[in-house]
């Protein structure tokens, strides 16, 4: 089963949704890289825990280590140099273990890229690129805001899709700029289970497909209750993620939250009354 978050629809695309829908069925196609990136991962895990969790082995040389025969305690640090070396070693291995997931895992992220290219052109990939990493970028962004008005006032948005929608149309051009810049300096870890956008965006460039499917139409359009939708999710969100119970008293409408009331204008003042001249007496004769 496939779920799709409705902030992501909050900043693509026809195109580009269904190059990311694309992009996730490819993984579905990938059950025997997976089975062995899982297997690894299991392996790697016992590395994990035999080199940093302690055991009764460690708890006894630390019970040996109290005696005071020379002997002794010269057989304990010979005996936690050991353990030492070999958990080095242990480590090594683990280090390789997860240089080969993460490499075999971002070649499964380059697979199933190429289905998200092949359906939504490489155009649109890098579009969706640049749309998600907005659309992130402003999701971090508000649930700051979100926490400083919880501790505040007790108050959060009851549509937090919404409020995420406008908020990435309403992105500066500078805001744009910046966020795309960071998306094309990223560069790939060699541990990394993920590439990175710039070296993804790069490999759409390289493969130059025009796409299947080229509807560039918002992707909120495909709903008709979206507000609804968010609603609901919103609320779903606060109780069973959030643990916070949803009453009427703290929910902020998201309508006051994007069009604030604007501040009465004051009163035009009268004009000043024009003085009359001060009377001076009867003209001389």
């Amino acid at each position: 089963m496939l779920t799709v978050g409705l902030p992501l629809l909050a900043g693509l695309s026809m195109r580009e949704l269904s190059g990311v829908i694309a992009h996730e069925f490819g993984h579905f196609t990938q059950s025997a890289a997976m089975r062995l990136s899982y297997i690894i991962r299991r392996v790697n895990l016992w590395f994990a825990r035999v080199i940093y969790q302690r055991d009764s082995w460690d708890a006894t040389l630390d019970d040996w280590a109290q005696t005071d025969a020379g002997w002794l305690a010269f057989m304990v640090g010979c005996a936690r140099v050991g353990v030492w070396f070999s958990r080095l070693i242990l480590k090594g291995l683990m280090l390789i273990g997860h240089a080969i997931t993460g490499f075999l895992m971002r070649q499964m992220e380059f697979d199933a890229d190429r289905c998200e290219i092949h359906v939504a052109g490489s155009e649109g990939f890098e579009w969706a690129m640049f749309h998600l990493a907005e659309a992130g970028a402003t999701t971090s962004r508000l649930h700051r805001e979100m926490a400083r008005t919880w501790r505040t006032s007790f108050r959060l948005p009851d549509n937090v899709p919404l409020l995420v929608a406008h908020h990435v149309a309403q992105m500066s051009d500078e805001a744009r700029a910046k966020v795309a810049a960071g998306v094309c300096a990223g560069k790939s870890g060699w541990l990394d289970t993920h590439p990175s956008d710039g070296d993804r965006i790069a490999a759409a460039r390289r493969i130059g497909a025009p796409g299947l499917f080229t509807e560039d139409a918002h992707a909120i359009d495909l709903l008709q209750n979206f507000n609804t939708l968010g609603k609901f999710v919103t609320l779903a969100h606060y109780e069973d993620d959030l643990e916070i119970p949803t009453t009427d008293d703290f929910l902020i409408p998201v309508e006051a939250v994007l069009h604030p009331p604007q501040p009465a204008e004051p009163a035009p003042e009268s004009p000043p009354i024009a003085q009359a001249p001060r009377w001076q007496g009867p003209p001389a004769s």
